[in-house]
């Protein structure tokens, strides 16, 4: 097995918090779970983090139910407004449409959950 990797719509990951003493490989089927599994060192090391970042918004798109702007509110609304940070990736009109404002294709808006379909603007990322 791999430090990491995807398993039919799962993150599977060796737990290198118990290595050298013991081997165990968490399973993960929500990105809450592997967000907190980087927080919580579960993965060490820029090369296997990076794949654990990418393999979280993999997740996240697999399972994500948002096929539309009121079922993405639906899912916001649901996230905890005190857990970890949640990166989405998606279109810009996705995001005026969620923030009400307009944004620049490459860009991005930095968000605070708020426990509503509509999070609290804290900041734009602009265009290169």
């Amino acid at each position: 097995m791999r430090t990491v990797e995807w398993d039919n719509g799962t993150v599977k990951m060796i737990d290198q918090r118990l290595l050298p003493t013991e081997y165990t490989v968490v399973t993960w089927t929500d990105v809450i779970g592997v967000a907190r599994s980087i927080r919580e060192m579960y993965v060490r090391g820029a090369p296997a983090i990076g794949a654990t970042a990418a393999f979280g918004m993999a997740l996240a798109a697999h399972t994500s139910p948002a096929t539309n702007v009121a079922a993405l509110r639906s899912f916001l609304a649901g996230l905890p407004v005190d857990g970890l940070p949640v990166i989405l990736v998606t279109h810009q009109v996705t995001i005026s449409a969620i923030t009400g404002e307009g944004a620049v294709s490459g860009g991005g808006h930095l968000l605070e959950l708020n426990g509503s379909g509509s999070p609290r603007v804290l900041g734009r990322i602009e265009a290169n």
